[in-house]
């Protein structure tokens, strides 16, 4: 505690270091005070008053200032959000002299984790329900009385309370809550806040424990993401399993609503949900990884349920498929940098490359919005500097290579590469089982035009309601391959022509109509029927449907 204490004082101490006798004596006293003064304003940015409350358990019942809804005084460094006493507690205005030295509280960003808006960042309490009420029912999301107090009503503090995660909290009541009445400046502490976890995930050697399961047998230990490879090191110091990320398919998947574990290990895992899945590529293998304590609980001392075992394995993955990225991204670049000019390339190429642009986008789109409800930028700046954004992550993800900057903005003009918001989030996400599954498809970017001439036909084209000159439809997966979006959409045309070509608002309309068409036989033949008269060749989605439900009821070989 001491030499926390110490290490956040440090920096405020270089103001006495500049005033010292020896130091004016040789001549820069003039010098050395504005410096001195730039420093003191500098470190001061690293101290924000904030409300902050931690119920600890350890606490349960006592004065300790964690326990209330107090102003604190917040210093974020590389690696730690330590907080302190405040000299005016019960105001937001900033203390005149914020020294820190009565230590409460740390927290370590490499513990810290990033739930929402694409898992990068910590999440506000509204961003907290719309992400997890659904996914995790089982976690008590209701406000603490203390905050409700302190807001007045819920509505208040939807937008001024950030939760800062650790690891799973059963009821938000026991999270960390971080709070200001300002909800500008509650934004402007979640940018800082995400940044600095993100920079600690990235460059830190993590360790998790878990329960390794592979060939029928398991054995618990400790999982090491190093900087280029994954290591499993069991309770006897024996390295288990060991893989270059680049050996890793991308697609690290956590199984909770996903998949079930293979039943050779039911009797041993006693819920897949507790899992997460890592491919080996060559040979292809799968090896599971399932959480049963804390990741730093290697005594075992108390088994954890199935909720926070849940919780754990979705961020244990995520973090493993950054660094899968990261590396099979690197390996892409060297493929396309031999390459100067080409007619077509192969699509699986471009995966790791479109999530890290997906990623960077959204990020820094989402300071831009900030921004913008802030009133910073009008609506038309803002749509210039999304455009020039999106250019600018492009160029720095391509490392400049032509062919990768054309196959990107193919992907953008086809829908293969979706940069807006939640809508997608699923189908976009690194952990989508079926991402591991994709067909192999060949990109034709030889018509693909970047820079001012791209801008310019395509500004042309928008006029005649066409997203891109340059993107010709799609073409359709042919018979016996797996259905694109070309594919989806002829399907869903096909039903929209029937039923007197009522047009479907919503999935759920869809759904019914579909429930409706297969109640008797009679419908049945009635349905297949009218999709003869209406489509004039055999829809290859529809086909491959067909052929899933004639195996399901057993009419097919």
């Amino acid at each position: 505690v001491l030499l926390i204490a110490l290490l956040a004082n440090l920096s405020f101490q270089s103001h006495n270091h500049f005033m010292n006798k020896k130091y004016f004596d040789e001549g820069n006293d003039e010098a050395s005070l504005q410096q001195s003064k730039e420093i003191i304003k500098e470190n001061l940015k690293k101290i924000h008053k904030v409300l902050f409350m931690i119920k600890l358990p350890e606490n349960k019942n006592s004065k300790n200032q964690l326990n209330f809804v107090t102003y604190k005084n917040m210093v974020i460094s590389n690696n730690q959000v330590s907080f302190f006493e405040s000299n005016k507690n019960n105001v937001a205005e900033r203390d005149s002299t914020p020294i820190t030295t009565t230590y409460i509280y740390t927290l370590n960003t490499a513990d810290l984790e990033l739930p929402c808006i694409n898992r990068s960042y910590v999440c506000l309490y509204q961003e907290m329900l719309g992400e997890y009420l659904k996914l995790f029912p089982e976690i008590n999301f209701a406000v603490p009385n203390e905050i409700l107090q302190y807001f007045g009503e819920k509505s208040k503090m939807m937008d001024k309370c950030i939760i800062l995660t650790n690891g799973p909290v059963l009821n938000l009541a026991d999270a960390n809550w971080l709070c200001h009445p300002d909800p500008t400046y509650v934004k402007k502490l979640q940018e800082i806040i995400s940044n600095k976890i993100r920079q600690t995930l990235k460059g830190d050697i993590l360790e998790l424990f878990v329960r390794y399961a592979f060939q029928g047998s398991t054995q618990d230990g400790l999982l090491r993401l190093e900087n280029d490879r994954l290591k499993f090191i069991n309770l006897q110091k024996t390295v288990s399993f060991e893989k270059k990320y680049s050996e890793l398919e991308l697609t690290i998947t956590s199984l909770y609503l996903k998949e079930s574990i293979p039943s050779e290990y039911n009797s041993i895992i006693d819920d897949s949900t507790r899992c997460f899945k890592v491919i080996q590529k060559e040979p292809r293998l799968n090896h599971y990884f399932c959480v049963y304590y804390k990741k730093t609980d290697q005594a075992m001392q108390r088994q954890i349920s199935i909720t926070e075992s849940r919780w754990y394995a979705l961020f244990y993955s995520e973090c493993i498929s950054q660094k899968t990225v990261r590396w099979s991204s690197r390996y892409s670049l060297s493929q396309f940098s031999k390459i100067s000019t080409a007619l077509e390339i192969d699509h699986s190429q471009l995966t790791s490359i479109k999530n890290s642009v997906r990623r960077e986008y959204l990020i820094e789109r989402h300071k831009l919005i900030q921004m913008y409800k802030a009133g910073t930028y009008t609506k038309t700046t803002i749509m210039t500097k999304l455009s020039e954004l999106k250019e600018r992550i492009i160029e720095s993800q391509c490392n400049g290579i032509a062919v990768c900057k054309k196959a990107l903005y193919y992907c953008i003009d086809k829908g293969l590469l979706v940069l807006s918001g939640h809508k997608e989030k699923f189908a976009m996400d690194e952990q989508n089982p079926y991402a591991s599954i994709v067909p192999s498809m060949r990109l034709a970017i030889q018509s693909v035009v970047t820079g001012k001439g791209r801008e310019m036909v395509n500004r042309a084209a928008a006029k005649k309601g066409s997203m891109s000159y340059w993107a010709e439809n799609l073409p359709a997966a042919a018979k016996g391959e797996t259905p694109n979006m070309t594919n989806i959409k002829q399907a869903f045309n096909t039903f929209f022509t029937m039923r007197e070509m009522k047009k479907y608002k919503k999935i759920a309309e869809f759904r019914q109509n579909c429930k409706m068409s297969t109640r008797n036989l009679s419908s049945n033949i009635q349905r297949k029927i009218a999709l003869l008269n209406t489509s004039t060749e055999i829809d290859p989605f529809l086909d491959y449907l067909g052929i899933i439900h004639d195996k399901t009821v057993g009419k097919a070989e």
